[in-house]
């Protein structure tokens, strides 16, 4: 059985009472609904502001160790060797990219096309929580020692027949 930890159960408990929550906000206001659709975009930008800033951090940091990241696929394992700063680098442009993507389909679609908008109150309460539990903003805003936010191993104790030659 695989292990959950505290942050996978507390996200789900932010999720379900967020979603209970959203529904006692009135959105055939249309008042209220500019509101929340204007909280919903300060979030999203300040959740894509954090990630940049986290990524200049990263870049400023220039930390060149190797890992190496073990997947899991197809019952296969594939091992992709990279550094803290790639990897970090990578996710939080990947952060940003999602972020800005979800306006136009939370937003644009969804909001405003097809007239659902518990999912913009659900992620104004989500997305505050999320970036807390963020592994980079831990490690770079908070500056807690995380035990390999990634899964990765070092290179000591990668098995040779993983790596690929």
């Amino acid at each position: 059985m695989a292990s959950i930890n505290m942050s996978t159960v507390l996200k789900f408990g932010v999720m379900i009472v967020s979603m209970i929550l959203s529904r006692f906000v009135d959105t055939s206001n249309p008042d209220i609904l500019m509101k929340v659709r204007i909280g919903y975009v300060i979030t999203v930008v300040v959740n894509a502001l954090m990630n940049y800033y986290i990524r200049t951090i990263v870049r400023k940091t220039h930390d060149e160790r190797k890992i190496y990241i073990v997947k899991s696929m197809l019952g296969q394992e594939l091992v992709e060797e990279t550094t803290y700063m790639e990897k970090e680098e990578t996710m939080c442009t990947q952060a940003m990219t999602g972020a800005l993507t979800s306006v136009f389909m939370t937003l644009g679609l969804m909001s405003m096309k097809m007239g659902m908008h518990y999912g913009m109150v659900m992620q104004i309460m989500q997305l505050p929580f999320n970036i807390y539990t963020n592994p980079l903003f831990q490690k770079h805003i908070l500056h807690k020692e995380l035990d390999h936010p990634w899964g990765e191993q070092c290179e000591v104790c990668v098995p040779f027949s993983l790596v690929d030659a």
